[in-house]
């Protein structure tokens, strides 16, 4: 349940009562460079454990499976910005970076009807630039502060592990949902972070008011 007012918003979920990351032990689980094949499948566990998680999504992909971020959007979950095709934008030309970035919030709004206001640099590499851009964009830039190296490792268990190890209150996790072992991997992190009180929530709900430009790791 979410409510917006004209000085915020209050979200409040079943089991732990309203969303306040300013009290709670909060933890943003993230998800990068779908949708694919697995995502439903992720979708699938967010919503039996009553979790809801931010996807930073590659534009060219959303085409593909429109209907699996609009379940996404629809439960709860956030769809943000990751670039329309994955390249470093540091190395791109300014007009190159506008365009990887409004093509990709162009489809993510036609897709689940609202524009995304978080962007992830694809490779977490950004310059000036790139902030400057995403800020005329309206968009926070957010890399992270635990990193499952899911890419590198393709083992639940090390996966599981590595995001559960290195999480504190305020940690934005990074994984990436087109690998299986992943979303293997989610139930049981789940699992693991619950059993240590932690509430999981979406990155806008760990930042609470994330500004556009403003690069954010953590809260």
């Amino acid at each position: 349940c979410r409510q917006d007012f004209q000085g915020g918003t209050i979200k409040w979920r079943s089991g732990i009562g309203i969303i306040d990351c300013s009290r709670l032990k909060c933890v943003a689980l993230t998800f990068d460079d779908g949708p694919g094949p697995y995502t439903s499948r992720l979708l699938d566990t967010l919503d039996a454990q009553n979790v809801q998680s931010t996807f930073f999504v590659v534009g060219q992909n959303v085409g593909n499976y429109p209907s699996t971020e609009q379940r996404a959007f629809r439960n709860g979950n956030e769809v943000m910005n990751h670039s329309w095709s994955h390249p470093d934008l540091t190395t791109l030309s300014y007009s190159s970076i506008v365009s990887q970035l409004s093509s990709t919030s162009n489809v993510i709004q036609s897709t689940v009807g609202k524009r995304p206001s978080l962007m992830r640099p694809p490779y977490g590499a950004y310059n000036s630039t790139v902030t400057s851009i995403s800020r005329d964009q309206g968009m926070a830039v957010i890399t992270w502060s635990v990193d499952t190296l899911d890419w590198k490792y393709r083992d639940s268990a090390y996966v599981r592990n590595a995001a559960v190890a290195n999480t504190t209150s305020g940690s934005i996790v990074l994984m990436h949902d087109i690998h299986p072992t992943t979303v293997d991997a989610v139930p049981g992190i789940i699992s693991d972070l619950k059993a240590r009180g932690y509430v999981l929530v979406t990155v806008t709900d760990l930042l609470g008011a994330p500004q556009p430009g403003v690069v954010y790791s953590r809260r």
